[in-house]
């Protein structure tokens, strides 16, 4: 009977850890049409709202999306301005949350309460812990993709390289972590590697955190030109114009293309929720009753 108990209880305690990952949800940023928009999709490419918020931006300037709690930051190539939107009920909450000197904003993340944003060949980082605030400006070159790991950031310089930089002071760790690639845009971090995009070769590449190439083509053959890039788990999703390409993270083979009205996909995030409070409660009062029967059977 214990041993059936048992079973039951680690079955259901697996089951309950499975649905924070059921809830992952997949953005994508699209730039074409009319207004540009972002879309949401469930983690294997199933719609939940096509299109999810309207930004008000013309065709062809969203350039990048990033998520921080309920928040959805949004970069405008054309005017350079930075908005914030409700993503879970697609409102707008200041569509100029920061407005920065130039033309041009590209890659954009956000970790620990600080936003990074790539302008005009230089990388800014504001606190948004209240009102924005600058902290610092590195110049970088032409614009490109930006990731933040542990205490470092993570940017794409003039198109061929990327330059690592400390997350809190913008000290530069290393000008040239890497260099020598091609039209690079895309850029995203998972534990301790680095995957780029490649727009005019159609390639995603693998790097360590340290500058070491693990993979020089592990993706290629992108049939519209590679883009922005998130990773979800094992998997790595691609914005390729007119569709997501979903990949494996580890192998680089093609799991599926997730495409729903798609007219200009260039920038994607991914967003893997914690374990509701529900879950955690059942999951605790299910290790206190396997406990107590395992204790009771040792007393007896």
């Amino acid at each position: 009977m214990l041993k059936l108990l048992t079973r039951f209880l680690l079955s259901f305690i697996l089951f309950l850890s499975l649905q924070g990952y059921a809830a992952a949800q997949l953005f994508e940023g699209d730039a074409g049409g009319g207004d540009a928009y972002v879309n949401e999709y469930t983690a294997t490419g199933q719609p939940i709202a096509t299109p999810d918020i309207s930004v008000g931006y013309a065709a062809g300037d969203l350039e990048g999306i990033a998520i921080s709690g309920n928040d959805l930051f949004t970069a405008d190539r054309y005017s350079g301005t930075v908005g914030e939107y409700n993503w879970t009920t697609g409102q707008a909450i200041n569509s100029s949350f920061i407005s920065l000197p130039f033309a041009g904003s590209f890659g954009i993340t956000v970790s620990n309460n600080i936003l990074y944003v790539t302008n005009n060949g230089t990388l800014y980082a504001f606190s948004i812990s209240g009102t924005p605030t600058a902290l610092w400006t590195d110049y970088i070159g032409a614009s490109g993709g930006v990731a933040v790991s542990g205490s470092n950031v993570f940017a794409i310089t003039n198109e061929d390289g990327i330059g690592e930089y400390n997350a809190l002071t913008g000290a530069v760790e290393s000008a040239n972590l890497v260099t020598g690639l091609y039209d690079t845009f895309g850029l995203t971090v998972s534990g301790n590697d680095l995957y780029t995009s490649s727009y005019g070769g159609g390639t995603v590449s693998e790097f360590t955190t340290s500058g070491q190439t693990v993979n020089a083509t592990l993706i290629s053959g992108i049939p519209d030109g590679a883009n922005g890039l998130a990773v979800g788990g094992n998997m790595l999703y691609v914005a390729d114009i007119d569709q997501v390409q979903e990949y494996n993270a580890t192998t680089g083979s093609y799991v599926r293309t997730i495409n729903s009205g798609m007219e200009q996909a260039n920038s994607v995030a991914f967003v893997a929720p914690e374990p509701s409070t529900w879950t955690l409660l059942w999951s605790g009062l299910s290790l206190l009753t396997f406990w107590r029967l395992r204790t009771r059977r040792t007393v007896s």
